[in-house]
């Protein structure tokens, strides 16, 4: 018979599907939305989302910082939260491929927050510039959003992944 964490969680740790289910239309909107305004010789006004400053590098040809903003504040958080759904709802904790899956997890959600210290990063290049003002929009605020609270699901997760297989542990030598 299949085990999810799902059908063993009780008390916070129901609200783990559910949160990483919320990422999802945060990280998108935080993506899309505008998330840093540009004012270059106190004139020229810029804005772009974290989806179309990625596709800027792309465009000046700047692949390193390409690869660099769009591992880590496109791909890299889709993809947690993604796993994280499938642990949460999916994944039967029984396999030993489903426990490996977890331990994969638990260790990377703890670069969460990489995802926004990449963009605080790029602002305080930019801002560094004396021709350059930058500041932070809402896209900004979703995407940090998202971040924090899909930690706080990871989190909660590996804690009820690690209590699953120890119980397990118990039956078996029971």
């Amino acid at each position: 018979m299949r085990r999810t964490l799902a059908a063993e969680a009780g008390g916070p740790d129901r609200l783990v599907g559910p949160a990483l289910g919320i990422c999802l239309p945060l990280l998108v909107a935080g993506l899309l939305l505008p998330s840093l305004h540009f004012q270059n010789l106190w004139v020229l006004n810029q804005e772009y989302s974290l989806w179309s400053a990625a596709w800027t590098f792309w465009e000046k040809q700047h692949y390193s910082l390409f690869a660099l903003l769009f591992g880590f504040t496109v791909v890299l958080p889709i993809a947690k939260v993604l796993a994280g759904l499938w642990a949460f709802y999916l994944a039967d904790v029984q396999s030993l491929p489903a426990r490996r899956w977890l331990h994969w997890l638990a260790a990377i959600s703890k670069w969460s927050m990489l995802d926004v210290f990449v963009v605080a990063i790029v602002i305080l290049a930019l801002e560094g510039s004396l021709l350059t003002a930058a500041d932070l929009g809402l896209g900004v605020a979703l995407f940090a959003a998202a971040v924090v609270l899909s930690g706080w699901a990871y989190g909660r997760l590996a804690k009820l992944a690690l209590k699953v297989s120890e119980e397990q542990e118990r039956q078996t030598h029971a």
